[in-house]
């Protein structure tokens, strides 16, 4: 028998699940309690792949390439994967559900388990469709598809929390080191200054003034690398530089996933999104829906959600569905 609580995560809050029904808690409720976390499903992306039989190096350099070509670089470093039954699910998390484990650590660390509804529901069932916001997933023969819309039932997080008792998948989210690789852009200075100081040394040792011309060549463009950043007047350029890219970096990251956080909260599934283009500052996108309603709807939700303007760039009329091109900001 389970002796572990299921709290549920939503929205930011937290419940107790009793019975059928779900209590909100303080976060003291928590202290000396043994509990297992359910995390909403609006904190996550969801994809599958099929995966040959390989070391788990190997198969999330695969996962990273397929990311690759459906997502922004700037989310490869928010993913895993999981093996449920044949199908091999990769989950995305939000910047939201990052900042929550930043805010809450002892409480995630503390959780026995952590899951989600729709990973709980691959446990419970094998061919069916489960609906997240406005995002339909069809789970068929261990893969997972984005569809408009079925005539088929769908399943919902309250269909599967209203059955748990105990988890059974225990996700590997807890934050260890958020610290980005420095942007390839500024890889250059980096090798300059290891290379400088290992022809200093040996210009040291061997007094040859051909590798002290070389020196001073790199020098004086690492010198130049440090104007064009904007750098050179800092008492510590170097440091500077550093700090520059890895906040710039971060805050890529965190605009690319607000943005396709916006997205799926505001389409409907009567629209399809084909491609997508993040910018510093804009947002392009090229879909399909079903009329010029549905196309207004969803431009009117961007705006609410993203607080900027959002263009339709252009239309076209086809003979089920209209194409258009959006922008946000």
């Amino acid at each position: 028998m389970n002796t572990f609580k299921i709290i549920y995560l939503k929205k930011g809050n937290f419940y107790l699940k009793n019975k059928q029904n779900l209590e909100e808690i303080s976060l003291d409720y928590l202290e000396n309690m043994e509990y297992q976390l359910l995390i909403d499903d609006s904190y996550f992306f969801y994809e599958s792949i099929d995966m040959p039989a390989t070391n788990k190096k190997k198969q999330l350099a695969i996962i990273k390439n397929f990311l690759l070509v459906n997502y922004p670089e700037e989310l490869i470093s928010h993913f895993n994967f999981i093996n449920i039954k044949q199908l091999v699910l990769i989950y995305i998390m939000t910047e939201k559900l990052f900042q929550l484990v930043e805010n809450y650590k002892e409480i995630f660390s503390n959780a026995n388990k952590i899951s989600t509804p729709f990973i709980e529901s691959l446990h419970m069932f094998d061919n069916f469709n489960y609906k997240i916001d406005n995002m339909i997933y069809q789970i068929i023969n261990n893969q997972i598809q984005h569809i408009a819309a079925t005539d088929d039932e769908i399943k919902t997080a309250d269909d599967i929390i209203e059955k748990l008792d105990e988890l059974n998948e225990n996700l590997n989210i807890i934050k260890k080191d958020r610290s980005f690789a420095i942007a390839k852009s500024m890889q250059i200075p980096i090798t300059i200054i290891l290379i400088s100081y290992i022809i200093f040394i040996v210009g040291d040792i061997l007094r040859v003034n051909a590798i002290k011309k070389y020196l001073n060549k790199h020098e004086n463009l690492l010198v130049e690398i440090y104007r064009s950043a904007g750098v050179i007047d800092s008492n510590d350029p170097y440091g500077s530089l550093i700090s520059k890219t890895r906040n710039t970096t971060k805050l890529n990251n965190r605009l690319v996933l607000l943005n396709i956080e916006y997205i799926s909260k505001s389409i409907d599934n009567q629209t399809i999104i084909d491609s997508l283009n993040i910018r510093k500052d804009s947002v392009r996108f090229d879909g399909i829906t079903k009329d010029y309603s549905s196309l207004e709807s969803f431009t009117t939700k961007l705006k609410e959600y993203t607080k900027k303007n959002v263009s339709i760039l252009n239309t076209k009329k086809e003979e089920e569905h209209i194409s258009f091109s959006l922008r946000i900001g």
